[in-house]
């Protein structure tokens, strides 16, 4: 709680004239982070009950109070929300640092964040974290943690081409944005995993 605290101390709002910030973090938290999708200056970020709409931390002071976490931000990841909706976005430049409220993944050997992008923001694993922690509910406060993320099965990809398929659609929709693909990446991660037709009804409609 503490580094939360100083974190917030270094915390600025950026200007709406203004549009560089590669001297500045983006700072993200819980309620900013949709599928796929960072909504910093979009929707406005709740943080130990201050509100900002495009909040930045500048990357010398937060180098010199968390040089750790600093080289952690700096790196290619994703941006996990803690709590309430499973939902990531990708954040291919380190340009972010995350609240108190939040998870990272960062990338480590030969892992394609786009796969786990496309897996974490999927029905099927919202459905699976929903019924494994259903004593806390998905929509109930529930907190996803580290362990949690940690534990979530991957499919075996036994094909390039399945995954090739996975970052091509994964590309497409950050580009776009389009519903209509993040319907189809439901559907293709749920052939991944192997489901048949009866299981995957009952992912649609949960």
């Amino acid at each position: 709680m503490s580094e939360a605290y100083e974190i917030q101390k270094i915390i600025q709002e950026l200007p709406e004239d203004v549009s560089d910030t590669e001297d500045d973090f983006l700072f993200a938290n819980t309620g900013t982070i949709d599928p796929y999708i960072s909504l910093w200056g979009e929707k406005v970020t709740t943080y130990l009950k201050a509100k900002y709409k495009r909040p930045v931390v500048d990357k010398n002071k937060f180098k010199e109070l968390f040089p750790r976490r600093f080289d952690q931000f700096t790196q290619q990841k994703l941006v996990i929300s803690g709590m309430r909706h499973f939902e990531s976005f990708l954040d291919g430049g380190g340009e972010y640092i995350a609240g108190k409220s939040t998870e990272i993944l960062v990338k480590t050997g030969e892992l394609d964040l786009r796969i786990a992008l496309a897996i974490f923001n999927s029905k099927l694993i919202s459905f699976y974290i929903k019924q494994i922690y259903s004593v806390l509910g998905i929509d109930g406060g529930i907190n996803f943690t580290t362990e949690l993320i940690n534990n979530l099965p991957f499919p075996d990809f036994k094909k390039n081409d399945d995954i090739e398929k996975v970052t091509t659609l994964v590309d497409n929709i950050l580009k776009t944005r389009n519903d209509e693909l993040k319907s189809k990446m439901n559907e293709l991660v749920m052939d991944l995993y192997g489901l048949n037709e009866e299981e995957k009804e009952v992912i649609r409609s949960s």
